[in-house]
């Protein structure tokens, strides 16, 4: 790549000559504005680096001569960009880098500059990263000078950019690229006023999220609060420091990007996650028949098998499918309620009834030796809700209680009215309580919490995740009390007249 070094001063010009031909680059010089000009002519170039303060004209107006249409087409060795500009100068003053930034520079170092600085300016220009190679920058301004000043803040950024006189013009090349469009840069003024093409963004579904800078000036204070209500996203007075516009470029570009890239991962993990559940959802099915036979057959033994060391066998066998057998139940609701075919069929039903129902399944199969206790204070039983739901709800919370009470241990199940609306199931344990680092995770989907029950009964983490769930279904909430080697009490906290809608 070839570049032009343009200094009155000899010394400057040989030291930016040795740095950039050190980098790579063709280097050529040129002692003066108009003897630029003449070279730029001759031997078009991919950038140049401009001193201020020379004989005849300076550089803010060789930099000037070089955005006209009497040179733009000739001196570029890329037709498709403005000749980019370095100015390296003693002038440094925010007034002085103004002016150079008004007439189209893209960088201002000041002599004496740091060994280094001018050869990493260019290459950031000339061979921008990739960082945003996939995004791009939409610029709306009116102001021929300042729409070339952003177009090269793009360019030295690395920013693939288009730029537009109007929204007008912009607006179906935005709505083609509105997946890539990281950024709108927008002009406020009397002729282009930023409101306007604000309210149509929020009007259009394909760019209402897409982020946006307004540039406003002294002469035509706009009232931000209305702009900011309208969509605004962050605002510029002008005229602007380069630096803080680049600042605030990156922030918003780079904001887009992680966002961009988390949408892309969430849509990865919900297909991910579809796979899983359909894969779930055969394998429960699949598992369901053979596990129902070895059950059914294995209490046909038990009826038949009287010797007391076969019976610890085949109660063995029994236990482990009745586990097996809760797991693949687990999962298949799991499946329906994320499918959304869960079933809700409500009737009127005797609350204390179908508790003590569930509970005496318990009572009879109590190898733990727990004390089951039925403590009713619930002026009326007589209660609408869903008959699966309701048994799932209570046989999760009885087999969670009793999976963590230690031998010997009290269950209590209460009944009470909160008011007219709404009752109350307590389910009480004497057990081993749940660590308080684990209590806000605990209604998380496979949130096992890291152990096995008091005699190492498995768990996959599912029960407290579904009882949730079935919960919200009925329209009621659960909540729960711990504390470690004390016990545990879930509130489930339902309407007497079962879900409205």
């Amino acid at each position: 790549m070839k570049i032009l070094v343009v200094d009155d001063q000899f010394v400057v010009r040989q030291l930016i000559r040795d740095e950039l031909e050190a980098g790579g680059y063709e280097v050529f010089e040129a002692a003066s504005g108009q003897e630029a000009l003449i070279k730029l002519v001759q031997n078009p170039v991919d950038l140049v680096t401009l001193d201020v303060e020379m004989p005849g004209m300076d550089g803010y107006k060789t930099c000037a001569r070089l955005r006209s249409d009497r040179y733009k087409r000739f001196i570029s060795s890329n037709s498709k960009l403005d000749l980019p500009v370095i100015f390296v100068t003693s002038l440094d003053s925010p007034e002085e880098r103004q002016k150079g930034f008004a007439v189209g520079a893209l960088d201002y170092f000041s002599k004496p500059f740091a060994k280094g600085s001018i050869l990493k300016a260019v290459d950031k220009i000339l061979k921008p990263n990739q960082q945003y190679n996939d995004l791009f920058l939409s610029i709306i301004y009116n102001t021929e000078n300042i729409r070339v000043n952003l177009s090269n803040l793009a360019i030295k950024q690395g920013i693939q950019f288009m730029a537009f006189k109007s929204f007008e013009n912009s607006l179906r090349w935005m709505e083609q690229n509105h997946q890539s469009l990281g950024l709108i840069l927008i002009e406020n003024s009397e002729d282009s006023p930023a409101l306007g093409i604000l309210q149509k963004m929020q009007k259009n579904p394909l760019l209402k999220q897409t982020p946006n800078i307004v540039f406003w000036n002294h002469q035509n204070i706009p009232n931000l609060l209305q702009l900011y209500k309208s969509g605004c996203s962050d605002s510029v007075q002008v005229p602007f420091l380069q630096e803080e516009l680049s600042q605030k470029i990156t922030l918003h570009l780079n904001h887009f990007g992680i966002n961009k890239e988390r949408s892309a991962m969430l849509s990865q993990l919900e297909v991910l996650d579809g796979l899983k559940d359909r894969f779930l959802d055969a394998c429960s099915h699949d598992l369901r028949t053979p596990i129902n036979s070895i059950l059914g057959l294995t209490e046909l033994l038990l009826e038949d098998i009287h010797e007391e060391e076969h019976q610890g066998f085949l109660k063995m066998i029994k236990s482990s499918c009745s586990q097996m057998s809760q797991m693949i139940e687990s999962l298949l609701s799991i499946s329906k309620i994320k499918s959304g075919t869960l079933e809700i069929h409500q009737k009127q039903l005797n609350l204390h009834n179908e508790l003590q129902f569930i509970a005496k399944k318990y009572q009879r199969d109590n190898s733990k030796n727990l004390d089951y206790h039925l403590d009713f204070q619930l002026k009326n039983p007589m209660i609408i809700t869903d008959l699966n739901s309701f048994h799932r709800i209570i046989d999760n919370l009885l087999s969670n209680a009793t999976k963590f009470t230690p031998r010997s241990g009290k269950i209590e199940i209460q009944t009470n009215n909160l008011d007219d609306i709404f009752y109350q199931i307590h389910v009480k344990d004497s057990g081993i309580g749940i660590p308080k680092a684990s209590l806000p995770y605990l209604f998380d989907e496979y949130s096992q919490i890291g152990r096995k029950g008091t005699e190492g009964e498995p768990s996959i983490g599912l029960g407290m995740s579904i009882t949730k769930t079935l919960i919200d279904n009925l329209g009621g909430i659960i909540s729960v009390e711990s504390k470690e080697q004390v016990g545990t009490n879930f509130t489930v906290t339902l309407p007497l007249g079962g879900r409205n809608g």
